[in-house]
């Protein structure tokens, strides 16, 4: 998701029910751009945002209190949200390490913000030509037994991933 269109809604819609619509309108954005192309599903990501902060918002609500119609407060939502006014998200810090474990044992990684820099496995330090990133998805060749390792980066700091298998011992 932009980074524009996450700070028109977290200006605003209601914190409680925006991550169900931030989820819902990337994948109808990903569906539209999977049928007509990534310019009129953009197009049509704005004109749906634009309803959302019509039917959702916190602006809207109290537009029907006051004389403005709720089309001018989700304009004007829209138009400081754009201006970087709106509150942002945090973001992810500049310099960290995730400890992790699983069944296969412990592996650190070390970040300058979403890229990998570093990592161990079991406390030996991996070779920096076997860690391959591409923007927020990190592969640790033979990282798994032989086979790779595969961990999702999460824009704000952190990771998920599938759990490797415990080693077979003979």
């Amino acid at each position: 998701m932009s980074a524009a269109l996450d700070r028109v809604l977290r200006w605003a819609v209601d914190p409680a029910c925006r991550e169900e619509i931030a989820g819902d309108l990337v994948e109808l954005y990903a569906r539209r751009r999977r049928r007509g192309g990534a310019a009129a599903a953009r197009r049509n990501l704005w004109r749906d945002v634009a309803s959302v902060c019509l039917r959702q918002s916190r602006l809207a609500a109290w537009a029907r209190r006051r004389p403005i119609p709720a089309a001018a407060a989700a304009l004007a939502a829209i138009t400081l949200a754009a201006l970087g006014l709106a509150p942002r998200a945090p973001a992810a810090p500049l310099h960290y390490t995730v400890n992790a474990a699983d069944p296969a044992g412990v592996f650190t990684l070390e970040f300058e913000g979403t890229r990998i820099v570093g990592a161990t496995m079991e406390g030996e330090p991996v070779e920096l030509e076997r860690l391959r990133q591409d923007a927020l998805h990190l592969v640790i060749v033979g990282g798994d037994e032989g086979r790779d390792f595969e961990i999702a980066v999460k824009p704000e700091g952190g990771i998920t991933w599938q759990p490797r298998s415990a080693p077979e011992h003979d």
